[in-house]
């Protein structure tokens, strides 16, 4: 348990167990909700997979289909919130981030590379965009990947406990780090 007067303690061990998650294919942070804001001003939410987590740079990586819906609103409104749930730490955390999309860099094919020799490499490679159906006929594959890289600089971490008889909550960011409750 992390002592009550320091937080710094407990901001390690959500990052180690961020890192946890891009390893271990069980551990409950490894899909975390998504929520971004559609050219309407609606949210957005939907199931990712973590694949990259890195404390000393507050980054945060999860990969896509460079043309799905997500990418679009990222361009236009870079602010999402990932939101993950550990039932067996009674753990909530929503990460505030500012994403970037790469799909075109160097690291980006350096990803590629990994990635196109794993069953996940099928979801890059589909002719149809995200929610479009396959075509009944001609290419089921594109000629190319459409994997990005979804880039998160993390802003602020909300850490939520919940307690059987009481909850915690702190808030790290860039200006301070803090219990908001006792």
């Amino acid at each position: 348990m992390p002592s009550e007067a320091e937080p710094s303690g407990l901001l390690d061990r959500i990052w180690q167990a961020l890192h946890q998650a891009t390893v271990e294919r069980q551990h409950a942070w490894r899909t975390p909700v998504l929520a971004t804001v559609d050219n309407e001003g609606a949210p957005q939410a939907r199931t990712v997979v973590l694949r990259h987590a890195a404390q000393s740079s507050a980054i945060l990586h999860v990969y896509t289909d460079r043309r799905s819906p997500k990418v679009a609103q990222l361009a236009a409104c870079p602010a999402g919130v990932l939101v993950f749930w550990c039932p067996a730490l009674s753990w909530q955390l929503r990460v505030r981030a500012a994403f970037t999309v790469d799909d075109c860099s160097d690291s980006m094919q350096a990803v590629w590379s990994q990635v196109r020799h794993t069953r996940a490499a099928k979801d890059y490679l589909s002719a149809a965009a995200p929610g479009e159906p396959l075509p009944a006929v001609g290419r089921l594959t594109s000629p190319e990947p459409q994997l990005a890289v979804l880039i998160g600089r993390v802003e602020s971490i909300d850490w939520l406990e919940i307690g059987r008889d009481t909850h915690r909550r702190a808030l790290f960011d860039h200006q301070s780090t803090r219990w908001l409750t006792p």
